[in-house]
């Protein structure tokens, strides 16, 4: 796509682009049409400073708090694409630029059920840093899609709570507790029926789960 010549030009043009005010102005049809596509790109930079712009350009528009069906669909489908380079970029510097730019901005959209499997895809990352930053996204949404999220929440708790407590590498240890942690804090509410358990680090007296929710 990017010739090795254009490389640092785009790159720079991209960047440039997301740090202007554009106060005033819907870019959501501009970001999906023109900047998404650079996300495929075969340069790391390239690839890296679409991530980032794609998410800062997002962030600044209004359609994050009032907009019509049509820009919020542009904005769905941003994310979309987004997410699948958060979970498959060979390259973990881009997929952890993607997942700490989902602030709160963006829980609307990724509370869907589409993008709360990908986020789970996340939790298994090889890189802890980016299954932690995927950990306090999914345990915000509890709160906008707990029907969809909690499931498969659950198993991951279990999950973690086996490796504290059988596990013999002391970073496995380590890296659980600092998950578990990472989770409490950003589910305070709806983690608080697991908290015993938790603590006692066991998960056989785990509650069972809450009746369902409808989805979003």
């Amino acid at each position: 796509m990017t010739d090795s010549k254009d490389v640092e030009t785009v790159t720079l043009a991209l960047r440039t682009l997301g740090n202007f005010d554009f106060t005033g102005h819907s870019l959501n049809e501009f970001v999906r049409e023109c900047v998404v596509a650079y996300l495929e790109d075969d340069f790391v930079d390239v690839r890296k400073a679409a991530a980032e712009t794609c998410c800062k350009l997002l962030a600044k528009q209004p359609v994050q708090i009032q907009g019509s069906s049509s820009s919020i669909q542009v904005v769905g489908e941003v994310l979309e694409k987004l997410l699948t380079v958060g979970i498959a970029d060979p390259d973990p510097s881009i997929r952890q630029v993607v997942l700490s730019s989902l602030d709160e901005k963006f829980d609307r959209h990724l509370a869907q059920a589409e993008n709360i499997r990908s986020l789970f895809t996340a939790l298994n990352d090889e890189v802890f840093e980016i299954r932690e930053l995927s950990i306090a996204v999914i345990g915000r949404l509890t709160s906008h899609n707990p029907a969809y999220v909690l499931p498969s929440l659950r198993k991951a708790l279990i999950q973690l709570l086996t490796e504290l407590e059988y596990s013999t590498v002391s970073r496995n240890k380590e890296e659980s507790a600092l998950l578990l942690g990472r989770l409490m804090s950003a589910s305070k509410g709806l983690i608080k029926p697991y908290a015993e358990p938790i603590l006692k680090g066991g998960f056989s007296s785990f509650p069972p789960p809450p009746p369902p929710l409808l989805l979003l």
